[in-house]
């Protein structure tokens, strides 16, 4: 059973998840992770103990994950918007208590869970095909050939905003949250790809084709911050693992001379700063949230409610800062922030080989 739970996971979460916990699609989703979890324990609870973790508990993650689950429990009860804050909170403890409680079973069956990626990834690419060439014309015909949406100016805007933009969603809400979920697993694909490289020709082709797609992906998006990440952690990953000097001056190089090209080029770097502008205005009016909260903030989701009693005239409308520490500064007060960098600095040295 946990087995399948491990393909089915990671396979339904980009389809079914769309970044709005109150989606009846989500909360499927939620029922899921519970059902997951559940079956995680008993399994835990059939199995001999296993040795605790070594070092003391400040040094581990789940302390600081459990404490800043609390404290998220604690900006729920603070929120403005109790009933979406509670639905955040209990979907967060799902995503952690599934692969906590599965954790056994994944170290013993990491394929699984790579399969279950792999076959997720397909699903959000196809749906992204479907976006690019099926929906964007039916779309542009409906509004062409229904007077309603025409009458309505506002709904007529929505279309024609969708219709023009060569940015996609997928299955998510907004473009940035599928380059954030695509960001998470290129990596993988990429070194799966790699290890394969000496395989079958058909699996070394495949693998190889996804990888090359996903990465195709991220640029379809238009997340700025997205493809810059993608290009950083290729360039870093390149110089530590090639042996060579001269390879890897050659992508230092080579990577300087694009960052230089894209400087130059003025379309480029005018929505560069033009992008760069609005989240400064958004980052003010965060801030100036902190200032008046600093402890305990203003309660989840209260970022959402706030802002546009402090935003900057000219600012543009947002429920988001678009920079994590940030919101939980402002949701949760600045104690929140430092656990979560905490708990997250801690994640990634565990993680290292």
């Amino acid at each position: 059973m946990a087995g399948i739970w491990l393909v089915t996971l990671p396979l339904l979460r980009p389809l079914l998840w769309s970044g709005q916990p109150t989606d009846v699609a989500n909360l499927l989703m939620l029922v899921l992770l519970a059902a997951a979890t559940t079956t995680g324990l008993l399994l835990r609870g059939l199995q001999l103990p296993s040795p605790s973790a070594c070092g003391p508990w400040w040094s581990r993650p789940a302390p600081w994950g459990i404490t800043f689950l609390i404290l998220a429990a604690l900006g729920s009860w603070l929120s403005p918007l109790p009933a979406a804050a509670w639905t955040l909170t209990v979907g967060w403890a799902l995503h952690l208590a599934a692969p906590w409680a599965l954790w056994p079973a994944i170290r013993r069956q990491p394929q699984l869970v790579m399969a279950g990626l792999i076959a997720g990834l397909g699903g959000e690419l196809l749906l992204m095909i479907g976006q690019r060439w099926f929906e964007r014309p039916a779309l542009a015909a409906q509004l062409a050939s229904d007077p309603a949406l025409t009458a309505a100016s506002r709904i007529a805007d929505q279309y024609q905003v969708r219709i023009a933009s060569w940015r996609l969603e997928g299955t998510f809400l907004l473009a940035n949250t599928l380059a954030t979920y695509l960001l998470l697993v290129v990596p993988l694909i990429c070194a799966v790809a790699w290890r394969c490289r000496h395989g079958g020709h058909l699996g070394r082709w495949s693998v190889a084709a996804l990888a090359a797609a996903a990465v195709i992906a991220v640029v379809m998006t238009g997340s700025k911050a997205g493809i810059l990440a993608l290009g950083i952690a290729a360039v870093v990953t390149s110089v530590i693992r090639l042996r060579s000097w001269r390879w890897r001056m050659v992508i230092v190089a080579s990577a300087s001379a694009v960052v230089l090209i894209a400087v130059l080029m003025p379309a480029l770097r005018s929505a560069v700063a033009g992008s760069a502008g609005v989240r400064l205005d958004y980052w003010r009016a965060g801030t100036a949230l902190v200032a008046e909260r600093p402890l305990l903030g203003h309660g989840l989701d209260g970022f959402a409610v706030h802002y546009p009693r402090v935003k900057p005239p000219a600012a543009e409308e947002t429920i988001l800062a678009h920079q994590e520490t940030l919101q939980a500064a402002v949701d949760l007060g600045l104690p929140a922030m430092l656990v979560l960098i905490i708990w997250w600095l801690l994640t990634l040295r565990s993680l290292r080989p």
